[in-house]
């Protein structure tokens, strides 16, 4: 007898069958993409779900998921958003925006466990799972004595229901679960002390439109702006030069003011600050020399699946450090450059939209935002890591450390390409986006710490036609 069950007990883990019977199947999907196109149980995930995402078309990519059934989203759907009809939320265009901003910024990614390959039998109770999220969630697995696995995250818990599928030759273990895991609450900052000059609550829209201003003498910065003629809001404006008197009074705006710029901005000392805007879009618009980023992003968000990810990530808090048009014209340049002027970076972010997010990703600091009114935050010494993690892991971004000294603000990059490359702050609270966002004005475009810039533009290409390929 105790032959037979030792021969037994062989013969079930040769079959992949484990406690309470659950057998490892595996399955023909290359990722797991695939696998969401061809289970009619992820229906409703594939809805939810949207292509770009890196890791669900990445066919290298090692991991444990646990993907909700349609049953568990359409469950999702009306206790977090109130929707029970589908048709419902493809009419709303701004719940659907929301909806699937968060759904593939924060649920999704914290169902993805990588580079562990974990079969119900291998997990045990208590076991701390890191997900790919960019908070650092941990899922915790608890086990009974029947074999039965339940998943619990930051808010619930989801019961294993239907285990061990094996996708990508093993390299992917997926458990289908009977509820979404939801994530951490997003935490609502506190409000911004407004330290910036005098609050200019609806002053943004004037500004742009100021007065061309030919005489640069009484009012140099409404010189910039450009060529609406109307003098009234330059009043509203003229102290904006005042907070930085000292840094930088000795014209060094020679350097980066190449022969052909016809773009409004004028010397980077005069980024004057805007106040608040409802979002980054018309931030953009409303900051003169920004007027290259403004007219790439608006590009850009034609391509629904940028516009659905630029808004997710605008429902965290978020700091964005932006150059200014000068500092394009300067990296344009620069023959390493992969773009030598406007209309060529224009043009391929035209041909390929999710070129802008590879290209804002080292400037995006997602879902924190840090201003000056926070000691914590911006002090001589502290560090930040920019990049946005929605482009994978680790994502295009660059380390930092800051240099704070009495109203200047410089940023030194501390690895890679950057290292040692210091970044002028031009102005901080450029502009205050939405809830929780900070636009900092900076001098140069920042670059990758772990991208060549000749690559920058190969990189959106790569991705598309690694789609192409999934596709057919």
């Amino acid at each position: 007898m105790a032959t037979r069950r030792v021969f037994v007990t062989i013969l079930l883990a040769v079959l992949g069958l484990g406690a309470h019977g659950q057998s490892s199947d595996t399955l023909p999907y290359i990722s797991l993409q695939a696998y969401l196109n061809g289970e009619p149980a992820l229906s409703m995930m594939l809805q939810l779900a949207i292509p770009s995402y890196s890791l669900l078309s990445d066919t290298g990519l090692k991991a444990t998921v646990f993907l909700p059934t349609s049953d568990a989203v359409m469950s999702y759907l009306y206790t977090e958003f109130g929707v029970s009809d589908l048709a419902d939320l493809w009419s709303n265009a701004v719940l659907n925006q929301r909806l699937l901003g968060e759904f593939n910024l924060r649920v999704l990614p914290q169902m993805i466990v990588k580079d562990r390959l974990l079969t119900s039998q291998q997990m045990s109770n208590g076991m701390k799972l890191r997900t790919n999220a960019t908070e650092e969630v941990a899922l915790v697995v608890a086990k009974a004595a029947d074999g039965t696995v339940t998943i619990t995250g930051p808010q619930n818990s989801a019961k294993v229901v239907k285990a061990n599928q094996l996708l990508a030759n093993g390299k992917i273990v997926a458990h289908l679960v009977d509820k979404v895991l939801l994530p951490p609450p997003v935490a609502e900052p506190p409000p911004l002390e407004e330290s910036p000059p005098p609050p200019p609550a609806r002053s943004p829209k004037p500004s742009p439109r100021a007065s061309p201003s030919p005489s640069p003498s009484p009012r140099p910065p409404r010189a910039s702006p450009s060529p609406s003629p109307s003098p009234s809001p330059s009043p509203a404006k003229s102290p904006s030069p005042s907070p930085h008197p000292s840094p930088k009074p000795t014209k060094p705006s020679p350097k980066p003011s190449p022969s052909p710029s016809p773009s409004p901005s004028p010397s980077p000392e005069e980024v004057p600050s805007f106040g608040s805007f409802p979002n980054l879009q018309a931030a953009l618009a409303a900051i003169p020399q920004l007027s290259l980023l403004s007219l790439l992003y608006d590009t850009a968000v034609q391509d629904s699946l940028v516009r659905i990810t630029l808004d997710a990530i605008m429902l965290s808090p978020f700091t964005l450090w932006l150059p200014t048009d000068q500092a394009f014209e300067a990296w344009f340049a620069d023959p390493a450059a992969p773009w030598h002027w406007q209309n060529d970076l224009g043009q391929a972010v035209g041909a390929n939209p999710r070129l802008l997010l590879n290209l804002l990703s080292p400037h995006a600091l997602a879902g924190t935002q840090l201003v000056t009114s926070d000691p914590n935050d911006l002090h001589d010494g502290s560090t930040f890591t920019t990049g946005l993690k929605v482009l994978g892991r680790p994502p295009p971004g660059a380390q930092f450390t800051v240099h704070h000294t009495g109203d200047t603000v410089t940023l030194e990059g501390t690895r890679g390409v950057n290292a040692g490359v210091v970044f002028n702050v031009l102005r901080l609270e450029a502009a205050l986006v939405g809830k929780a966002g900070v636009i900092h004005v900076v001098d140069r475009v920042i670059v990758a710490d772990n991208l060549q810039r000749r690559r920058l533009g190969q990189l959106g290409l790569q991705q598309q036609q690694q789609e192409h390929r999934q596709v057919r």
